[in-house]
């Protein structure tokens, strides 16, 4: 399992809407989680993030504001980013391993 199929089961959504246009808040908030923990965890530039998910690279770097925002406020949000965390810890030492050409996290990371 990769970080979006991870992430977008956390969230309650599918890998395909992260990569669509889709406004619904499980879909934004599993897209801007994903983008922030790529920023956090990875060499990626804003703009090669925003690429990858169809985005503008200002709407990455908003994205980080607005995850802090809803940990801050939402336990049950905070709950959800933290086990994205705790994923991406625990393989941690291969995912740059994971990055191609295109700058994307395709591979199996169990």
């Amino acid at each position: 399992m990769n970080l979006d199929e991870y992430t977008s089961k956390i969230f309650g959504c599918t890998v395909d809407e992260l990569y669509g246009k889709s406004r619904l808040r499980e879909v934004v908030s599993a897209r801007q989680v994903c983008m922030v923990m790529i920023q956090e965890f990875t060499a990626m530039t804003p703009r090669q993030i925003a690429e990858r998910y169809g985005q503008t690279r200002t709407m990455v770097i908003h994205s980080k504001n607005v995850v802090q925002n809803h940990c801050d406020t939402e336990r049950d949000y905070r709950e959800k980013v933290q086990r994205v965390r705790e994923f991406i810890n625990g393989h941690l030492p291969i995912i740059d391993d994971y990055i191609d050409e295109d700058m994307k996290l395709y591979a199996d990371l169990t």
